[in-house]
């Protein structure tokens, strides 16, 4: 998984990953685990959902998701979704 300690993209909390994605938050927190798209600083923290991971997951597109966690954020495969989560940062969603 990439580091959220950078500064951008800033991850987002399970309730707002939840309502991005139209699902519960509990879903979140599966994928989080499942597809590594968050992390908890220590146990039982809140998760810390990265937001282009999560619209890469919404996509089903696995092969951006590779190359996102990979490290990376050249291809155009992955910009389009670094595109789209800035536009909603900008839009203040």
């Amino acid at each position: 998984m990439l580091d959220l300690q950078r500064t951008w993209p800033r991850p987002i909390s399970v309730r707002i990953a939840a309502i991005r994605a139209g699902t519960v938050p509990e879903t979140i927190v599966r994928w989080c685990k499942r597809d590594g798209i968050g992390k908890q600083l220590r146990r039982k923290a809140p998760w810390r959902v990265d937001p282009v991971g999560l619209a890469i997951i919404l996509a089903g597109d696995g092969e951006a998701l590779a190359l996102y966690q990979s490290g990376d954020a050249t291809s155009a495969r992955v910009q389009r979704y670094l595109s789209s989560v800035r536009h909603l940062e900008l839009k203040g969603q």
